[in-house]
């Protein structure tokens, strides 16, 4: 019969069920790419727990005091993954059992009752919240060891416009099983019942039909040990609402967040495009391999050509490694109107401002001569009206200051 035990090293996941048999999980982790996602690795072994210690590579009995199944019982596996928050766990893992009498597929599949059992009986702490998985349905022999390895990743958000994760990659493995304990037959989607404790085993009673053990390992007195995964990532955020006007260049601004320690590897080359019709974006630096745990300006500038209709654009600037992952985000760029140059002869000083103004221009040199004209009249002005200018540009008016005496 089965003792289930999660111990913390190593390399793969390895089930061995021979007779009486323990869970041995080690569990490893990764960064698999140079940001990003993360891959946890967990090593499982059973072996014979019917001699003190037991024989075999598993030399644990786990938490359950009892056992978990006998020859021939229907049997599923637990796995429980603490992890951060906002890391998105896979739907489902699968794996291969191997063994000389119990080979196969074996497949775990996200089960929200067990994840609701664990955060019910070990309260997941702030910024990490609880995953379970339940293994599909098969019948455990004692005939010879079989094996199984999951490592099952776990991506972190890479959503436009948000800054980075902040490391380090919170996490920690559980392992616990069930078997049927009664007649007639099992139905795998049962909800997972942990009872009161999930470091301690409980067999079927009360009209119940498995035998339990949570959380055969981590040992019930180094349970809440967490551990670490050292991580990189990036993004890229927007800056204020640009306002630019038509004829103008227009420089959006963006901060690139870099979270974790420097490398080579992370050297990232920067591309920007909008959606103002008839131009490009560029991007100031070109590229960047940031230093650990920063933050750097970069800009996007936007040649807006005279004729850019007025109205709100997006500018995007998306930051690439060489390995094909990539981070973006998206600032708005507003266009207002390039200068028509109004007529302004005979205006006084205060109706040529305001006209200029709602050409969207604005006004330039201001000079005096003396001119029939009434005095403080426009009697010239540079460029003449019907000109069109980039937005704001000034215009130049020379005022009368009366005849000559």
């Amino acid at each position: 019969m089965p003792k289930l035990l999660l111990a913390l090293a190593g390399a793969a996941v390895v089930l061995t069920l021979s007779g009486c048999v323990v869970f041995f999980v080690q569990p490893s982790s990764k960064q698999n790419k140079v940001i990003g996602s993360v891959q946890v690795t967990i090593t499982a072994c059973a072996s014979r727990t019917d001699s003190s210690p037991p024989t075999g590579s598993c030399r644990d009995n786990g938490n359950t005091p009892f056992q978990d199944a006998s020859n021939g019982d229907q049997t599923q596996l637990l796995l429980g993954f603490l992890i951060p928050t906002v890391a998105q766990a896979p739907v489902s893992i699968g794996t291969t059992r191997t063994g000389p009498s119990n080979s196969g597929q074996l497949t775990f599949s996200r089960s929200a009752s067990y994840t609701s059992e664990l955060q019910r009986l070990d309260h997941a702490p702030a910024g990490l919240k609880w995953q379970g998985y339940i293994s599909d349905l098969f019948t455990y022999t004692t005939a010879g060891e079989q094996n199984f390895t999951v490592s099952p990743t776990f991506d972190l958000p890479a959503h436009p416009g948000t800054p980075p994760f902040h490391g380090p990659f919170h996490y920690r493995p559980v392992v616990g099983a069930r078997d049927w304990a009664s007649g007639g037959s099992p139905n795998p989607q049962d909800a997972v019942d942990c009872d009161g404790r999930l470091t301690f085993g409980h067999p079927a009673t009360g009209g119940q039909h498995w035998d339990y053990i949570c959380a055969d390992e981590p040992h019930w007195n180094t349970f809440d040990v967490v551990f670490l995964q050292p991580t990189r990532d990036a993004g890229v955020i927007p800056g204020p609402h640009t306002t630019a006007p038509a004829g103008r260049t227009a420089i959006v601004p963006f901060s690139f967040q870099y979270a974790g320690t420097a490398t080579p590897a992370a050297h990232f080359t920067f591309t920007a495009t909008t959606t103002v019709p008839g131009t490009a974006a560029k991007p100031s630096p070109p590229s960047l391999t940031p230093p650990s745990n920063s933050t750097k300006a970069v800009k996007a500038s936007v040649a807006l050509p005279l004729g850019t209709p007025p109205g709100t654009y997006s500018v995007t600037l998306k930051a690439a490694l060489k390995n094909g992952q990539t981070r973006s985000g998206t600032g708005k760029l507003t266009v207002t109107p390039a200068c028509k140059v109004p007529k302004l002869k005979g205006r006084s000083r205060r109706r040529a401002t305001k006209a200029l103004e709602r050409a969207h221009c604005t006004l330039g040199k201001v000079t005096r001569r003396h001119s029939k004209r009434r005095r403080g009249r426009v009697i010239r002005q540079s460029p003449p009206a019907g000109t069109t200018l980039p937005g704001e540009s000034p215009v130049a008016i020379v005022l009368s200051s009366g005849p000559k005496h």
